[in-house]
Order: C-alpha cells, then sequence, then structure tokens
C-alpha cells in the first residue's frame, strides 16, 4: 500500500509540474493572426508590433524611421480577399489636420504568397510623394495601389510600405480587401 500511496504522488506532482510548463510556455506565444502588421528596421529585424484585429478595412497612423540604405517598413498582416486588395496613405486626419510628413518619398507595394508566411511574390508596386498635390488622389483622399486579381495558387496578401527619405515619416497607412 505504501509503494502505491508513493507511485500516486510521484504521479501527481508529475502532472502538476507537466502543466505548470505547459502554462509558461503558452503564456510566451504570441498570437500573430491578430497583429496588423510589423515595422522593420533596414536590416529586417522587428521593430515594432502594432495590434489591430484583423478586419477588412484598416486605418492607423504608423512611424517609419529613417535609414541611409532603403528606410525602415511597415509590412501588413497577410490577408486572403475574396476580391481586390487595396493598400494606401492619405495625408490628412478625418478632421483635416496634416498627419503624413511632407516632402518624404515612400514606397508601396503588395505581394502575394501561396501560404501564410511563404515565399512572396511583387504584385504591384510604386513610390509616391508624401505632398498630397504630388499624387492623383482616389476616393477620399487616399493615394492607393490595387490589384484586383485574386489568385487562386497566391491567394495570400499583404502590403508593404518602405520609407525611401532621409528622414523619419509618420504616415497614415489604409489597408482595404474585398473578403478576408
Amino acid at each position: 500500500m505504501r509503494k502505491f500511496i508513493c507511485i500516486f504522488i510521484s504521479c501527481v506532482l508529475f502532472a502538476l509540474t507537466l502543466c505548470t510548463t505547459v502554462s509558461a510556455q503558452e503564456a510566451n506565444i504570441v498570437d500573430y493572426q491578430n497583429y496588423l502588421g510589423v515595422i522593420c528596421n533596414a536590416d529586417g529585424e522587428i521593430v515594432e508590433t502594432i495590434p489591430m484585429p484583423r478586419i477588412t478595412y484598416v486605418d492607423s497612423v504608423v512611424e517609419l524611421s529613417a535609414n541611409l540604405e532603403s528606410g525602415y517598413t511597415f509590412t501588413t498582416y497577410q490577408y486572403k480577399p475574396t476580391g481586390g486588395f487595396n493598400i494606401g496613405f492619405k495625408c490628412i486626419d478625418d478632421n483635416g489636420n496634416v498627419v503624413t510628413t511632407r516632402n518624404c518619398r515612400v514606397k508601396m507595394a503588395i505581394y502575394n504568397s501561396a501560404s501564410v508566411g511563404g515565399t512572396r511574390t511583387l504584385v504591384e508596386s510604386q513610390t509616391f510623394s508624401t505632398n498630397e498635390e504630388d499624387n492623383d488622389l482616389y476616393y477620399d483622399g487616399w493615394v492607393e495601389i490595387y490589384t484586383d486579381s485574386i489568385s487562386s495558387s497566391k491567394p495570400y496578401y499583404n502590403g508593404v510600405f518602405t520609407n525611401m527619405s532621409s528622414k523619419k515619416l509618420t504616415i497614415r497607412i489604409g489597408v482595404s480587401c474585398n473578403g478576408i
């Protein structure tokens, strides 16, 4: 009987240790599917993550530091649209206040891939001035690039914004897609 009690206590202690270890590991897991995107430096190292719910339309202000080589980038979450996919920026906020840094250049690019985190293929890319008057504006003053040709073999799309200037860029970005 004594041997049985020792084995039982050992099993209980082992189970408690196992549960504690699993709980500690789960606390360190980051749920990236609820992040809009990440800001990376020119070396590709993640500098900041931007938490935001996965929705079909996003409007947020981000800061991208300057770099002499290629600038910091903001990369969006990989969406699986059923229709078109757009990324863009706007120079002012909803109250008419300037929020995007003037006299800078930003490169916007759309990529697609066969899987989340898979090898990306460039779909569309353009570089723009951050001065509103230098651009052809789309709906409600947005400067956008888009694709409406959604690939069935590479259905995951994301956008990348790169600061091409020698000074820090604050920019109001937008992401829009039909379905996710």
